[in-house]
């Protein structure tokens, strides 16, 4: 066993590391393989999990990769997160870059500079990112906060999405239960010829869209486009309405 009870000896690309029990470590450039139970706290400058690993104890590292499976049960930060491969985080996750390639779930709170999300990411609790990109799929719980965020291929939250600037250019669909923002941009032909983006309300500056349902939209300006159905159009300024979209009804503010 990797982890016995009395003395820990750490493998890895570098060298071999040894410590007592009940310590905290600080090490460079490990990976684990195989299928291993850590239950030390570990902070490294890199870790690589190659692996099926569980932590049970927080994990600090400035860079850090999964390959293989890994579940952290505590607290997770990092400077640089990788996931290829497939992890589960059960308390919050903090982290200047997040890049998803394989699949990843977070229980607690997400807070990061870049999010990039080209897998699959499940958010079971609130999510803070500066930039956000979603090539893959993404589902939020709860709210999602950005100042920035592309998506290009599908968004999906039954809470609140809020953030500056927001556009949709997917052939995938994309449901938020309610999207507050700046300035919303929806653009391109869906594969199933249906939605690009389903909302039930959205309140906004500026919106320019297209095949895009919205039950509700209140915005200072908008250009509905093509392929877009809105229920209710509350409008504070200048409305271009594209003749093969469908507008019930609207209301000038």
């Amino acid at each position: 066993m990797p982890f016995d009870q009395t003395r820990k000896i750490y493998r890895s690309s570098l060298d071999v590391f040894e410590g007592m029990q009940d310590s905290s470590y600080s090490f460079d450039g490990i990976v684990l393989e195989g299928d291993q139970i850590v239950y030390e706290e570990i902070c490294t400058t890199d870790l690589r999990i190659m692996g099926d690993v569980r932590f049970m104890e927080a994990v600090d590292s400035d860079a850090l990769s999964v390959i293989g499976v890994a579940e952290f049960k505590t607290f997770t930060t990092c400077d640089d997160l990788n996931v290829p491969g497939s992890a589960v985080f059960k308390d919050d996750l903090i982290a200047e870059s997040i890049v998803v390639s394989g699949g990843a779930s977070v229980n607690g709170k997400i807070h990061a500079d870049v999010l990039i999300v080209e897998g699959k990411l499940k958010a079971n609790s609130r999510v803070n990112a500066l930039s956000v990109s979603i090539k893959g799929y993404m589902n939020c719980l709860h709210r999602l906060y950005f100042d920035k965020c592309h998506v290009g291929g599908s968004l999906m939250s039954i809470n609140i999405v809020k953030g500056m600037d927001i556009k949709f250019k997917s052939k995938s669909k994309s449901m938020v239960k309610r999207l507050i923002v700046d300035n919303l941009t929806a653009a391109g032909k869906p594969k199933d010829g249906a939605y690009i983006l389903v909302c039930d309300e959205v309140d906004c500056e500026k919106a320019d869209i297209e095949h895009t349902k919205i039950d509700v939209l209140m915005c200072d300006e908008c250009v509905i486009g093509k392929g877009c159905h809105i229920g209710v159009l509350e409008c504070r300024g200048e409305v271009s309405v594209s003749p093969d979209a469908y507008v019930e009804k609207i209301i000038k503010i």
